[in-house]
Order: structure tokens, then sequence, then C-alpha cells
């Protein structure tokens, strides 16, 4: 479990790595979706659809079961690609990174270490907005094609916020490890004694261990 609090929301989720994502040292799971249910939403109306005429057809005698079967294969089509979609896709951002996989047969796989990426907006239509859906376009100059899309993730902006936080927190968490490398240095160099390195190097450690807490 995990728990993340801002001041605008606790969510409490269950956090996993993907399965084609290998964790580096130190990596800690912050947030793990997939393609919204709200985006096969015209699969399912179709489904049902179908799926009713099917029964209607079905008690006509002569061709009516005939074409009741073909239906129903038709809707089972419609059902599978749209479970496939959902399930073929996964979104996962940790203190390290973000990573984005697409498809099963023609596989799509970003990883994003977090130092690339510029910018982030939020890309929704008119039926987005009603359906607190929408994609996360994240912006990565100079990599892949110059940004990746978290596409069609539930509560967009909670999303965008969440990920603001976490980049915030890695910029913070960047720079007291500069600051322990500068400590390295100047110990090296002779530059402070033992007591005082022994401190500041206390101090560094526990507060990048209090960053991602």
């Amino acid at each position: 479990m995990a728990f993340l609090i801002k001041p605008y929301v606790l969510l409490l989720i269950v956090v996993r790595f993907p399965r084609f994502l290998e964790p580096v040292q130190g990596e800690r799971p912050i947030w793990y979706g997939r393609l919204s249910a709200k985006c096969v939403l015209g699969s399912l109306v179709a489904f049902f659809i179908i799926l009713l005429l099917a029964v209607l057809l079905g008690v006509i005698p002569t061709i009516g079961p005939a074409i009741a079967l073909f239906l129903i294969i038709i809707d089972l089509i419609i059902l599978i690609r749209a479970l496939v979609r959902v399930s073929s896709t996964e979104y996962f951002i940790s203190n390290y990174r973000v990573f984005v996989r697409y498809g099963i047969i023609r596989r799509e796989i970003y990883e994003v270490r977090h130092e690339w990426i510029s910018n982030y907006t939020i890309r929704q239509g008119f039926m987005d907005r009603l359906l607190n859906r929408g994609d996360l376009v994240i912006g990565t100059p100079g990599h892949y094609k110059g940004y990746v899309e978290m596409k069609c993730v539930s509560n967009p902006i909670t999303l965008k916020d969440l990920l603001e936080n976490v980049l915030q927190k890695y910029r913070r968490w960047e720079d007291v490890r500069n600051k322990l490398r500068r400590l390295e240095e100047e110990f090296e160099l002779g530059r402070i004694d033992q007591a005082r390195y022994t401190e500041l190097k206390n101090k560094y450690q526990e507060e990048l261990e209090k960053i991602w807490d």
C-alpha cells in the first residue's frame, strides 16, 4: 500500500512495478495505472446493443438464429478488443522515472527519467471533461519524439498534480545528492575534518530519506 498525501486529495492505492520494468536500486513505486475503462465506453455500449439485437433475432424462425450467431461473434470481437486495449496499456511513476507501455503485438515502451521532463500538460475534449478522462502529455526534448503520452487516464488533473509533486521532490533530492557529492570531495581534499564531515553526511542522508517518506 502507498499513501500519497497532497493538499488537495488523499489517495489510497496499491502500487506495483509494471511487468516489463526492472526496478533500479533505491527506486520506489509511487503510482500505477492503465488506460481508463471510460475510453472503451463506446465499445461496451455497442456490445450490449448488439447482444440485445442477437437475443431478439434469435427467436425468429429460419434465418433468425444464424443472424444472431453472427452478431454474437461480432460482439465477442468487440468485447475482446476493448479488454485487450485496456489490459495491454500500463502507466507508472516512480521516484526516478515515468514508464509508459502500449500494445501486445506491436509494443511501444517509453522510460522517461525525471530530469528529461521539461513540461507536462493535459489534453481533453468536451466528452473527456464530462467523463473526467484525458491525456497527460509529458514534454521530453531530445528524447523519443519530444514528448510521451499517457493516453486516456482517469482524473487527469489529479495525475498531473501528482507528477508535479513528484518532480518537485526529485529536484530537492538531486540538490541534496549534489551537496553530498561536494561534501565527499571536500573531505577527500582535506578541507573539512572528520567530525564536520560525519555531521554533514548524516544530515544530508536524513534529508534524502525524508524526501520520499
